[in-house]
């Protein structure tokens, strides 16, 4: 056993060992001090405690219980954070279990952290099911008597254990049982340092508790869908604070500002007072049964609900006149959506576009492309139809994004369609998804695409606008020869390697006076500034600045001879999908960031021409083309 007087949470602190002599102001001043140290340490136990919530979630959702036990300050700290889960989630699934009973809440019963055996009676008359329930012991010290003999119960009938501590070592974190098993399976140790007065425990110790506890029962109760983002859906409306509140998300949710409260207790009540049913039913128009038996089939998370349901208030959605359509041109830097419409004569016209960034699915991962399309769209919406703050209704939509062909899990791909899906309503025969190299596809079946921005691609298509082969795209840890990127990396290092106007234009652009600061400065990540956090996009930004030099009336040669590279790269990448141009010659598409220089269209055409690709052709906006043609189609 650990000498008490070794603990962390009994050492003295030599910041405050003459608080007694300090004014009022200065003894707060102490103290606060001391408790800005506890962030940071919560912060350093994020790992452990989101393994721990991942752990609790599963069973919670099988009925489970989180049963938070502990003595003095700890045990009234569970005791508090599992009551306030029923009426802010309306959940009971958290328990909290005081050494001596609930009145030792209100008067102090100390001696009772001291025996082993009544921490493991209190956790027996909790009947535990160890299939499903979680025993978190809490205890400062990380000896406590009590809090260890509820934890080596639990873990001999194979409940999942957790401790919270506030020293290091302890002896829970390195408790064993008879066959040499860990009693203990998460161990979230917030190590605080010595209390401002020496050994309470109620200070810094359990102001890094609660926060912990915090985040164990919100972390979990968001988890299992008690949010509604941000929202509080499943409040248990129990008093008129709590009641009103209910009354909001109702509006919030459901879009009906102007929703009466005679209406709203009505629905409440044949709602058996559930926030989050009352808001299915007044946003669907569906009847109780209906509303409940589907959010029992997704688990309850109305998030994953709305976005699949049709809205009952036609108001919640922007009309525009004529069949609207939808084209996402998701690159690895920029995403567009652009909406297409017929005129009076039928004729197809673009009627809005919006920007957002990256949406590279294989890069970012869905969610987060996702959430870029929708900014997209949100910024085209809102020019179009006034500032309207809800999505239009589209005819038909094709999205293209920048790796959605190469990521290597089906069910990537398929969560995406289905996420597209549901954020447009769409049903798939409405719904065409490709990456954003094939928007061009009407224009060359057969043919070939390049792309050439911040990376590069080439794609053939055969007569039908099917895909056969492809070269590059492989990102810029592999590839993207001939690209934006390219001709960065290629510039900065004849920068580092040669002096001339080339390295007095980098060093400047990047506002550094040396070779080594250059180094220094392209791989340094900023956070402050997204264009810029990832040495990609700083390298890429380059390439402006040697095609400026390479193309100037006194050019500098070595910028030439990098943006010429660059040129003979997209070359090769044609003849790896289409070696020699055949009798009857496929048109070459050029689309991109770097073909708007018309001098290193030259480049590319010289190079092409040269072997034998002569029907060349350059579109600055392949999103717009797939936006009128889908458009044109109407059908």
């Amino acid at each position: 056993m650990l000498e008490l007087h070794k603990l962390t949470t009994e050492a003295i602190n030599p910041l405050t060992v003459d608080i007694s002599s300090k004014t009022t102001h200065e003894i707060l001043k102490l103290i606060n001090d001391q408790d800005a140290l506890v962030a940071p340490v919560v912060r350093s136990q994020i790992p452990n405690i989101a393994a721990a919530i991942d752990d609790i979630v599963p069973r919670l959702l099988k009925g489970g219980r989180v049963i938070y036990f502990g003595a003095g300050t700890s045990g009234r700290l569970g005791v508090l954070d599992a009551s306030e889960c029923l009426p802010t989630y309306n959940s009971e699934q958290f328990v909290g279990i005081m050494a001596g009973g609930d009145s030792a809440l209100r008067k102090a019963k100390e001696g009772v952290e001291d025996s082993e055996e009544e921490g493991c009676n209190d956790l027996k008359s909790c009947n535990i099911d160890p299939e499903v329930d979680i025993a978190v012991g809490i205890a400062s010290s990380g000896r406590t008597p009590y809090v260890k003999g509820g934890l080596k119960y639990a873990q001999s009938l194979g409940c999942l254990t957790i401790v919270i501590t506030c020293t290091d070592p302890n002896e829970m974190s390195e408790m064993k049982d008879d066959k040499g098993d860990l009693v203990v399976v998460h161990s979230i140790t917030a190590v605080v340092g010595p209390e401002v007065v020496t050994g309470s425990t109620r200070m810094k110790a359990g102001t890094v508790t609660k926060l912990i506890l915090n985040m164990l029962s919100t972390g979990s109760m968001i988890r299992l869908g008690k949010t509604y983002g941000n929202l509080m859906v499943d409040v248990r409306v129990s008093n008129f604070k709590l009641k009103a509140r209910g009354y909001r998300l109702i509006r919030t949710v459901c879009n009906l500002p102007d929703l009466s409260e005679e209406k709203m207790d009505e629905l409440l009540a044949s709602c058996d007072g559930s926030v989050k049913l009352a808001i299915i039913v007044a946003r669907t128009g569906w009847s109780i049964d209906k509303a409940r038996e589907t959010l029992f089939r997704v688990g309850g998370r109305l998030a994953d609900l709305l976005p699949l349901v049709k809205t009952n208030d036609t108001s919640t959605q922007a009309n525009y006149p004529q069949p609207l359509y939808l084209c996402v041109d998701g690159g690895g830097t920029n995403t567009r959506a652009i909406f297409a419409s017929l005129d009076s004569d039928g004729n197809p016209v673009i009627v809005a576009t919006g920007k957002a960034g990256s949406s590279n699915v294989s890069a970012i991962g869905v969610p987060f492309a996702i959430a870029a399309i929708k900014i997209a769209i949100e910024d085209a919406t809102s020019s179009c139809f006034h500032g309207s703050p809800h999505l239009p209704i589209f005819a038909k939509a094709w999205i293209g994004c920048a790796g959605i062909d190469t990521v290597t899990r089906p069910s990537t791909a398929m969560e995406f369609t289905e996420s597209v899906a549901n954020l447009l309503q769409l049903e798939k025969d409405q719904l065409q998804i490709t990456s954003d190299a094939s928007l061009l596809s009407d224009l060359v079946s057969p043919g070939i695409i390049i792309i050439s921005g911040t990376g590069s691609i080439a794609i053939r298509f055969d007569e039908h606008g099917n895909q056969i082969a492809r070269a590059g795209g492989l990102g810029y840890l592999l590839g993207d020869e001939g690209s934006g990127f390219d001709i960065g990396r290629q510039a900065i290092r004849v920068a580092i390697e040669e002096p001339g106007k080339l390295q007095d234009a980098i060093l400047a652009h990047f506002r550094v006076r040396n070779i080594q600061d250059l180094i220094t400065a392209v791989y340094r990540r900023d956070d402050r500034d997204e264009e810029t956090q990832d040495p990609k996009s700083r390298i890429a930004n380059v390439a402006p600045i040697a095609l400026e030099l390479a193309f100037a009336a006194d050019y500098d040669s070595k910028s030439l001879g990098v943006v010429c590279s660059a040129a003979r790269s997209l070359r090769l990448l044609v003849a790896q999908i289409l070696p020699t141009p055949e009798s009857s010659p496929q048109p070459v598409i050029c689309t991109g960031g770097l073909f708007k220089n018309p001098f290193f269209r030259t480049l590319v055409d010289n190079e092409l021409g040269q072997a034998g690709y002569d029907r060349i052709q350059y579109i600055e906006d392949p999103g717009l083309n797939a936006a009128l043609s889908l458009a044109r189609s109407k059908s």
